[in-house]
């Protein structure tokens, strides 16, 4: 399992005044104003009734909305300043998620992309929870069956998966991941959509049905200067289960 390898971390103030890079992208969130849409947004949040939440420039969820975390099956307490590449989000994409596959070298390749602008910029925790996360992938697939079972959802993908990202870029990142290979190249800020499509072992699932979503991110206050994204869990192509899920998990906000 790579859930309980991957410490969780907590978000931090005190970062204004300070150059940050947010997958790949140099950024200064010394303007107020700017950090005033970042604040914005994950006070919208708190209150949304749509699935997502706001990430940081350290890639730590913040502000999730009580809908996002009622599908994860966790606290927003415990959610909110955690890591995307850490728990309790990983836990569950590997619990329920179909094509976690998919997920786990899409982020793994944005991650290894990252890593230099991170350390010119000395964004120790980001690096931390990244080195744990890659390092984690690569025992994982290890193991012959998890290999074979990431390999099976990459062979199962559409030739392009959303965004234009190729199956092959994710087809040479499970061999780098692996140490078989080089790294491919991630197309920072062109791909910020991932197919999630939770399976009927999710409780709020019946047998056999699979909700499928498409999560987004969008930056923050814009592609050219992002200071966080705004990540948020939709249909994939109106996907009537997905649909269903969402009105329940709202209902019950």
């Amino acid at each position: 399992s790579l859930g309980p390898v991957l410490a969780s971390g907590k978000y931090s103030d005190g970062q204004t005044a300070r150059v940050f890079v947010m997958a790949g992208f140099e950024i200064s969130t010394g303007m107020t104003s700017t950090q005033d849409v970042l604040d914005r947004k994950q006070q919208m949040f708190k209150r949304s009734r749509r699935l997502g939440w706001v990430t940081n420039a350290d890639m730590q969820i913040t502000a999730p909305s009580q809908p996002i975390c009622r599908l994860l099956g966790v606290s927003c307490e415990s959610l909110n300043g955690s890591f995307v590449m850490g728990n309790p989000f990983v836990d569950f994409m590997e619990t329920y998620v179909e094509n976690v596959g998919e997920w786990l070298l899409s982020i793994a390749l944005l991650l290894h992309s990252s890593l230099e602008p991170w350390k010119r910029n000395g964004q120790t925790q980001a690096i931390d929870q990244a080195q744990r996360f890659l390092q984690s992938l690569t025992t994982y697939l290890q193991q012959p069956e998890k290999y074979q079972l990431l390999a099976y959802h990459i062979a199962k993908a559409p030739e392009t998966i959303l965004d234009t990202v190729p199956k092959q870029t994710l087809e040479e990142s499970l061999n780098a991941a692996l140490g078989q290979g080089e790294w491919p190249s991630y197309r920072f800020n062109e791909w910020n959509s991932i197919r999630i499509h939770v399976g009927s072992e999710h409780p709020l699932l019946g047998a056999e049905e699979t909700a499928r979503f498409v999560k987004t991110a969008r930056p923050i206050p814009d592609p050219s200067n992002p200071v966080g994204y705004e990540v948020s869990w939709e249909p994939e192509d109106g996907d009537e289960v997905a649909a269903r899920l969402i009105r329940k998990l709202v209902e019950q906000h």
